[in-house]
This record gives C-alpha cells, sequence and structure tokens, in this order.
C-alpha cells in the first residue's frame, strides 16, 4: 500500500480516544475508546451539563431526613457520583454513555415523583419539593434520551428489528414491575409532614393533659391524654398522613362513656420526633410506649388496657398486641396488607396477582432503603394474640382481608361489615351504630369499672 494510500486511510479512521485511569506511580493501565468525535446517533450532546444539575438536585432532596450524619454523607456520595459521571462521559462510548443518562434521568425522575409532587402537593414549593420537581423536569428527558439512543444502539439481525423491539416490548414491564414500585417505595419511605390541627379535646368539653413519653429505641412522642373515669383507657393509632387530630372524635366519644384516652402521634407525624413511613414498620414500638405510659398511671388499671387503629394505624395495633401482653382488646378498622406473607397469603384475581408482584417489589425496595425488615404478619399477629378478643371493622377495601382475618382464628375474632362505607370513615358515617357496637366491645373486654349515673 503506497503513503498517500494509508495517509488516507488513517486520515477517515474514527478518533481513537487514550485515557490513562491510573497514575504513572500505580501503573500503566490504558483504556482505548473507539469513541467517534461526532456520531449521526449521538443524541445526548449536553450530557455532563445534565448531570451537573441532576447532581445539584439530588444532593438537595436526599440531604433532608434522618440523622446528622447521614444528611452529610448522603449529598457526599451524591457529588462523588456526579463527578464521576462527568469525568467518564469524556471517554466512554455513546453505548454507556446511554446507560448512564438512564440512571441518573431514572434517579431524577423517582425522587421527583416520589417526592417533589407530593411534598409540593402537601406542603407547597418547599426547598426539597422544589428541588425534587427540578430534578424531575430534567430526569425525564435525561431517561427518555437514554433510552431512545440505547434503542438505536443495538444492532439489528440481517435487517431485521427484532432485538428493538424486544427491547422496546420491555419498557412497559419495566415501568410496571421497577420503576412503578421503587416511586411508591419513596413516596412511602419519604412521606411529607403532617401538622397538627387546631382542634383539641378541650374544644369538645375534655379536660385533658399534653403527655410526652419515650419509644424503646428513642423517639420521643407526643400526645394527649384525657384521664379514665372507669379505670379503663384506650390508645387511639391515627392512620398514616394523618396525626392525632383524625382520631379525636372517636377519643371523646369514649371518654363520655368515662375511658380514659390517649391520642398521640406516630413517629413523624405531627409533633412527634423520628423519621415517618407509610407502611409503619417500627410504629409497634411507638403502641408499647403508648400503653407503658397508661400502665404507670394512678387512674388507669394496667389490666384494662385496650388499643384502637384507623387504617395503617389498626395493623400496628394488632401488631403490637401480638407481642405486648398487656394489651387486652384491638379495634382495627380498615386494615389490609402489611407484608409479604399478608400479600402471598390473600387470595387474588389475574388482576390481583400483578397487584401483588408489585407489592413485593415495593416491600424489597423498603427493606433496601430504611435498613429494616418487614414486621410480624397480620395473620401471625391475630393468631398470636388469641385468646384475646379482636374487633375488625371492614368497609369497602378492606372487607375481603378483614373476612380471611376472621378465618385465621374466629375464635376470638368479630367482624363488623360495613360494605358502602368508605376506607376509616365508620364513625363518620355511622355514628350511633359506632358507638354501641365499639362501646359495646370495651364493655365485654376491659370489664369497666360501673359509672353511677
Amino acid at each position: 500500500m503506497s503513503a498517500v494510500a494509508q495517509r488516507s486511510r488513517l486520515k477517515h479512521r474514527p478518533r481513537l480516544r487514550r485515557r490513562r485511569i491510573f497514575s504513572r506511580r500505580g501503573g500503566r493501565t490504558l483504556i482505548n475508546q473507539s469513541r467517534t468525535t461526532a456520531s449521526p446517533h449521538d443524541a445526548l450532546p449536553l450530557l455532563p451539563q445534565a448531570f451537573l444539575m441532576l447532581g445539584c438536585a439530588t444532593a438537595v432532596v436526599v440531604a433532608f431526613g434522618g440523622f446528622l450524619p447521614g444528611q452529610i454523607f448522603r449529598p457526599a456520595v451524591v457529588g462523588a457520583a456526579t463527578y464521576f459521571a462527568i469525568r467518564m462521559d469524556r471517554w466512554l462510548g455513546l453505548r454507556l454513555r446511554a446507560v448512564l443518562a438512564m440512571a441518573f434521568g431514572l434517579t431524577g425522575t423517582v425522587l421527583g415523583c416520589g417526592i417533589g409532587i407530593p411534598h409540593t402537593v402537601s406542603d407547597g414549593l418547599s426547598l426539597r419539593a422544589t428541588a425534587g420537581l427540578v430534578a424531575l423536569l430534567l430526569g425525564a428527558p435525561t431517561l427518555a434520551l437514554g433510552l431512545i439512543t440505547l434503542i438505536r444502539t443495538i444492532p439489528r439481525r440481517q435487517g431485521k428489528s427484532r432485538p428493538r423491539l424486544l427491547a422496546i416490548c420491555c419498557i412497559p414491564l419495566s415501568l410496571a414491575f421497577f420503576v412503578g414500585p421503587l416511586i411508591q417505595t419513596v413516596a412511602a419511605v419519604n412521606p411529607p409532614p403532617t401538622h397538627l390541627g387546631l382542634i383539641t379535646p378541650a374544644a369538645r368539653g375534655m379536660r385533658y393533659d399534653d403527655v410526652t413519653f419515650t419509644t424503646s429505641d428513642g423517639v420521643t412522642l407526643r400526645g394527649w391524654y384525657v384521664p379514665s373515669r372507669n379505670r379503663a383507657a384506650v390508645v387511639l393509632v391515627h392512620d398514616t398522613g394523618t396525626t392525632r387530630s383524625s382520631v379525636l372524635a372517636h377519643a371523646v366519644e369514649l371518654a363520655r362513656q368515662g375511658y380514659g384516652t390517649l391520642l398521640f402521634d406516630l413517629r413523624g407525624h405531627g409533633a412527634s420526633d423520628g423519621d415517618a413511613m407509610e407502611l409503619c414498620w417500627r410504629c409497634e414500638r411507638d403502641v408499647t410506649a403508648a400503653v407503658s405510659y397508661l400502665s404507670k398511671r394512678r387512674d388507669v388499671d394496667p389490666t384494662k388496657i385496650g388499643v384502637m387503629g384507623l387504617g395503617r394505624g389498626g395493623e400496628v395495633a394488632l401488631t403490637a398486641a401480638a407481642a405486648d401482653r398487656r394489651i387486652a382488646a384491638v379495634v382495627a378498622e380498615g386494615i389490609g396488607r402489611r407484608t409479604p406473607v399478608d400479600t402471598i397469603t390473600l387470595p387474588l384475581s389475574p388482576l390481583g396477582w400483578l397487584q401483588g408482584i408489585n407489592e413485593l417489589t415495593r416491600y424489597g425496595f423498603t427493606t433496601v432503603l430504611r435498613q429494616s425488615f418487614p414486621p410480624r404478619s397480620l395473620r401471625g399477629a391475630i393468631k398470636r394474640t388469641a385468646p384475646r378478643w379482636i374487633m375488625l371493622i371492614a368497609e369497602k377495601k378492606s372487607l375481603d382481608a378483614s373476612r380471611i382475618y376472621q378465618k385465621v382464628s374466629p375464635n376470638n375474632v368479630v367482624v363488623w361489615e360495613l360494605p358502602r362505607t368508605p376506607d376509616t370513615q365508620a364513625y363518620e358515617f355511622h355514628t350511633t351504630p359506632w358507638e354501641q357496637q365499639v362501646g359495646s366491645f370495651f364493655r365485654d373486654t376491659l370489664y369497666p369499672r360501673v359509672l353511677a349515673r
């Protein structure tokens, strides 16, 4: 080959970039990458700038919550990952750049949908909510561009596009069983802040005390306590996303019947300390601490303490009763599935099986993000609570689950079915029957002292 032909061939050869990833002292390992300076498929020309802005928004979002060391460590990790990604973009090939864009875009999309939107709707444009929205606005286009670029780089086989079609068909499955559960998990682990209402028991004509007590893992909880007049007392546990104000009407009615009522905010809710979590996997300790507080009061007989919970609060009450024998009776309203065991054992339709897979994925993500394992299943908790009595108030969505839980231990579980009532709204829609049903249940299980008329 002549010298002119060799020079022409070298001139049209794609430019090779040679990068050193180790220092001279540490070695001479080199990496060769055949990345052309201008590829017709390159849709990621501003990827470093997107990485920088996404990294800043992500660092602000993850800086909130937890203890101070975690608030420093998480943004530092995000900053290091962002710097590394920007440096790698200079020498990576197009396909790897697309994968990197998808990773950063997915992170921004998940944080924006799981934190930015819910916090904006609930708490307005706070710093964390604004950063989440910015991450969403940057992450969604970056994820889409990375995905499109990656699909375009998949080689065809003899002029056919079957590999690309297969990759496109995997997108809905990924959204249903990976991205969707991941967004739901992030939203569950980072719920918006809840604020205590302005109405207190005093506004309903009840004398009460502001109380504070501490859980076994050092979380300070705050609540209201209406003293008992019949030596019996009931702990009221609110649903996630609410505060003790949501069970104030229930507490006032029980207090009028003579029961001492303790309303408190679960960890991370209202005025209580700690980190909130939608699944309430550690809130059994909150109920145990509330029972310990009541058992030390002079106006309460320690053998006459009951617990009532709504929604997730009812699930927490059942799980706490399985481990704490001081709880004499439980009323749980609107309970569903709390652990993977509950999801697997409940009968499901074909659509329900897909929901079950989704929930199992969520539980797995929650275990990783919160570094905690699921608590005892509701089926196991109901079995362990026997022979103490349990009353399940079953509305629309919780009717089937409550019937199944009753079959687990039919000798000590009673179900009050309200098939046309929205979940956790039994008192609002059936005030008089609620007073009769719940009042008679606690009278038969706690044996309160008869009040003089």
